[in-house]
């Protein structure tokens, strides 16, 4: 990841205009795929992920979602508050409590959120 100020500023000057809908949202995930890669670098990993997600409309709401398929990452996010820490995490770190998990998810699912607004047409 990188520390270099400017790079973490412009990928969060990505994120706000994801969340306030500055742009088009092809031109909104042209910026967030090239500062998410400038930020966290061209790993197979990274590249994989900006060609798997986009901002998009899913039933009058503009947010981050799948490239290929109608689900928003904030669906997924709010699904995971109802799972239990996946074993994985446990053996990872066993200090971690359910609570603490699910202030973890919670977390992440508000933070999808945030990025998310409703479509300009609905207002209509």
């Amino acid at each position: 990841m990188s520390n270099i100020p400017s790079v973490r500023a412009h990928f969060l000057k990505a994120l706000i205009r994801i969340a306030e809908g500055t742009d088009c949202p092809e031109d909104l995930t042209d910026q967030f795929r090239a500062t998410l890669l400038a930020f966290a670098s061209e790993t197979p990993d990274n590249v994989s992920c900006t060609s798997r997600v986009k901002v998009g409309e899913l039933d009058k709401e503009i947010a981050l979602k799948f490239q290929d398929h109608p689900v928003l990452l904030s669906e997924i996010a709010h699904l995971l508050e109802d799972e239990p820490m996946p074993d994985g995490m446990k053996t990872a770190f066993p200090n971690l409590t359910e609570a603490d998990w699910e202030a973890f998810t919670r977390l992440t699912t508000l933070l999808y959120v945030l990025l998310a607004r409703t479509s300009k047409t609905d207002s209509i």
